[in-house]
């Protein structure tokens, strides 16, 4: 990470992010490309994995498009730097926050701070499309991009 300066736009992505760009479902998109680097926790993959899985078993999508969502997965996995759940944050995770959140949600969001004030960071983001998870995120402080306008 020493190849990171102060002033780069850094995001952690989210799952809802990631799953929209590989089962490519309408828009909103994030244009993820103009991030210098991309984080997010171990967890993204495994949620990916796991929707994919179910989206198979409900037939939402058929062998044929499950098999090239993961490989856009995979692809997508690689231009991640993907963080390991570790004690700290498994803790930070367990504490309260300022909005209601779920286990998955408090475990990104912890996630993303720890990076954020690991790099020290002046443009970091958090891409995500979920609302929870978003006005959590802002009301901890953090830039959030993704989120449906409000009228």
């Amino acid at each position: 990470m020493s190849n990171i300066k102060i002033s780069d736009p850094i995001a952690y992505l989210d799952s809802s992010v990631l799953l929209r760009i590989i089962l490519a479902e309408p828009q909103p998109h994030l244009d993820i490309s103009r991030y210098h680097k991309l984080f997010s926790s171990r967890l993204l993959g495994i949620e990916c994995r796991r929707v994919i899985h179910r989206l198979l078993l409900e037939r939402s999508i058929d062998e044929t498009f499950a098999a090239s969502v993961q490989q856009r997965l995979r692809f997508a996995l690689n231009g991640v730097h993907l963080i390991a759940l570790s004690e700290r944050l498994s803790a930070a995770a367990e504490g309260a926050f300022p909005l209601p959140l779920g286990t998955l949600d408090a475990l990104h969001l912890t996630s993303a701070l720890a990076i954020r004030d690991d790099l020290k960071c002046n443009d970091f983001t958090l891409l995500t499309h979920d609302m929870q998870l978003g006005r959590c995120a802002q009301a901890m402080g953090l830039n959030v991009a993704g989120l449906p306008r409000q009228e």
